[in-house]
């Protein structure tokens, strides 16, 4: 069950589906493709069956529309990811393993950093075990007997997600007003129906408190799987969740069980050939010198559409027709380069083989990769050390591509000739921080803040005016909110690079190279207000972008959260290797509740060199002192700018340990 739960975790396409038809009530389908750069299969093509937005126009009982109060598909999304931390948007990882030519030990080294939802206590925990027939260590999931990653005597391995769209929304022809049939192939089949009852258990002490009515519930589902819809709509619509979790025969678990017992490269692969869900990239190093890469879940093979959009059930044929065979499914074996890598980029895949459309940007990936080719060109051998540095890196190289593009175009020598006499020493100063900024996220970063509030302006100014006009109502401005994390800084700089962008092109008579100074001023007025300072000096990143270790589930308890739930301010941005990516809260400031939850790097010389790091401690009792003993070396206490934040950071940190560890 629970690794069914970490399935689900990395399970979002069927939730994009909803975002994209939701989005269609604000542009139209060419729009569309710069919030979903990968996908192929547009609303007007045939092929797709893709539905009209009014087709899950959900109504309450009462015939009303329901797009602006729960329940909604919104609401839906929002409970999943801020209550249960559930598919998060930007989960995913980063990892890599070098071949034994190019290391000190003359054997591979493999760095992997899963970025997930971070809570406290921590869902991962390390752990070993030893048998007569097993040796192995690294770190599971609670709830899970075995390591899920790491490494044996033989074999190392880590794992990124794949982003592989292994989910599918079918909407079910119901014709009666009972709902408890719908039409297939011309015929009404009856859905199966029947009642799980949760019981709560009583508030202690329970001598003092009444006992809790059991929750009932009524479950229904349908050929292509659980009828999903029953949680946000009651007005005769159905939309059944095909998943390949669901399977009956599912040997997922058996995968991980596996791979803690194999000794070779066929071996390893045999067990992810068992792999159903989550889909992952899986990185692979052994003591023999051996390095290499496979992709592993169940991909269904579609009769319509690429599953991007839900489709319409009107026939069995409708339904997927099997599953693309694990021989078909990318893999990479001692690749010449000496080296294999992933974070979540898009892979090459052979013809008819469908992997995802909610790829990462490339950065990250580029990143690893420039950082290789650079120590392999000095013909000095990678460390278990220079692996750790590169998960601390915080240079964002989409940034400092979007910078340049911005100097080289005049953008800032605009802005410096156009500056209000009302800020012009805070915006000539921003200026000289920009003109010397190398793309580094750090937590003392100035260029940083400057940058990151300059481009979030922009970004909002950009499509609130072209698509609502600056106007909407609530739910629409709801709505673009929730897009605009999709549009990266390389889907930006596309749009900018093109004069005649549908995008620049609706601004006019004005420009984006208008709106882009006009948001700098904006952005510059804010931090002023912010930091209530205009010493840029002082506009340091770690000063507004923290991450926060929330407690489940006393972070959600007033007075309780402060004790329990952990705070640091952190560097990184969306597409840094030390991932920081971050939405604003209503301070202003920039929260991280999600990121890596552990890193460790393997060398297949000495296990005595592994390196293992994770952010919320081993234990989880708050009055044990290994409750956070083992913070990520890559925060630092968080000060913030609100008199609870900083009450939050005296009372929950004895920080110092933290300092010494960064020789700060």
């Amino acid at each position: 069950a629970w690794q069914k739960a970490f399935a689900l975790n990395l399970g979002q396409n069927f939730r994009m589906e909803i975002l994209r038809l939701n989005a269609l009530k604000l542009m139209d389908a060419e729009q569309l493709l710069t919030f979903f750069p990968y996908d192929s299969c547009l609303p007007q093509a045939k092929r797709c069956n893709a539905p009209a937005p009014e087709a899950i126009a959900w109504t309450d009982d009462k015939g009303s529309a329901n797009e602006d109060k729960y329940p909604s598909w919104q609401a839906l999304e929002q409970e999943m990811v801020k209550t249960f931390g559930l598919g998060e948007r930007f989960v995913g990882s980063n990892g890599w393993a070098v071949a034994g030519r190019h290391t000190q030990s003359g054997l591979p080294l493999l760095a992997n950093d899963p970025h997930l939802s971070i809570a406290q206590p921590s869902q991962w925990y390390a752990i070993a075990m030893r048998g007569d027939k097993l040796n192995v260590k690294g770190m599971s999931l609670v709830g899970m007997p075995g390591v899920m990653l790491g490494r044996n005597e033989h074999i190392s391995w880590g794992a990124t997600s794949l982003m592989g769209d292994n989910q599918d929304l079918f909407i079910l022809d119901v014709p009666l007003k009972d709902q408890q049939a719908y039409r297939l192939d011309g015929q009404t089949q009856l859905m199966n129906s029947h009642q799980e009852q949760i019981h709560i258990r009583a508030d202690s002490p329970k001598l003092l408190n009444k006992d809790i009515e059991p929750l009932t519930i009524t479950v229904r589902s349908a050929e292509f799987g659980p009828i999903i819809s029953d949680v946000v709509a009651t007005d005769g619509k159905a939309m059944a969740l095909r998943w390949a979790a669901l399977d009956a025969q599912d040997t997922s678990f058996d995968a991980f069980y596996q791979l803690q017992y194999a000794q070779d490269w066929q071996a390893f692969r045999q067990a992810l050939s068992l792999l159903g869900a989550p889909g992952l990239n899986f990185l692979y190093a052994d003591s023999k010198g051996n390095i290499g890469a496979q992709v592993a879940g169940k991909l269904p093979v579609r009769a319509t559409g690429d599953g991007s959009w839900p489709q319409f059930a009107r026939s069995q044929k409708d339904d997927w027709q099997g599953y693309v065979p694990f021989e078909q499914l990318p893999s990479s074996y001692n690749p010449p380069s000496g080296y294999v890598l992933s974070a979540n980029n898009r892979i090459a895949s052979e013809a008819g083989v469908n992997i995802s459309h909610e790829w990462a940007p490339e950065t990250r990936a580029q990143r690893i990769e420039q950082l290789l080719k650079a120590a392999i060109a000095k013909a000095e051998p990678m460390s278990l050390d220079a692996m750790v540095a590169m998960q601390k890196d915080e240079v964002d190289i989409a940034a400092k591509a979007q910078l340049d593009w911005l100097v080289s175009h005049g953008v800032l020598q605009q802005v410096k000739q156009q500056t209000p006499e009302n800020n012009h020493q805070a915006v000539t100063s921003a200026l000289e921080v920009l003109f010397g900024w190398d793309g580094s996220y750090a937590i003392d970063s100035t260029g940083a803040t400057v940058y990151h509030f300059w481009l979030d302006s922009f970004k909002s100014n950009l499509f609130k005016n072209v698509l609502l006009n600056n106007q909407g109502n609530q739910s629409e401005r709801r709505l673009l909110d929730s897009l605009l994390p999709l549009v990266s800084q390389q889907s930006l700089l596309v749009l900018l690079q093109q004069d005649d962008s549908l995008w620049c092109e609706a601004l006019k008579p004005s420009s984006c190279q208008q709106l882009l100074v006009d948001s700098f001023y904006q952005s510059i007025e804010q931090l002023v207000k912010h930091f209530d300072t205009d010493d840029v000096s002082q506009w340091q990143w770690g000063e507004v972008h923290y991450v926060e270790f929330a407690h489940q589930p006393f972070g959600q308890v007033r007075l309780l959260e402060k004790w329990f739930s952990k705070r640091f301010a952190s560097g990184g941005s969306n597409d840094t290797l030390n991932v920081g990516s971050a939405l604003k809260d209503d301070d202003g400031n920039y929260r991280q509740d999600f990121g890596a939850v552990f890193r460790h790097v393997f060398d297949m010389g000495s296990a005595a060199q592994d390196y293992q790091s994770w952010g919320a401690g081993q234990s989880g009792h708050f009055l044990s002192r290994f409750y956070d003993d083992k913070p990520v070396a890559f925060y630092r206490p968080f000060t913030g700018l609100t008199e609870r934040q900083v009450v939050s950071t005296l009372l929950l940190l004895p920080g110092q340990h933290i300092a010494k560890e960064e020789g700060q």
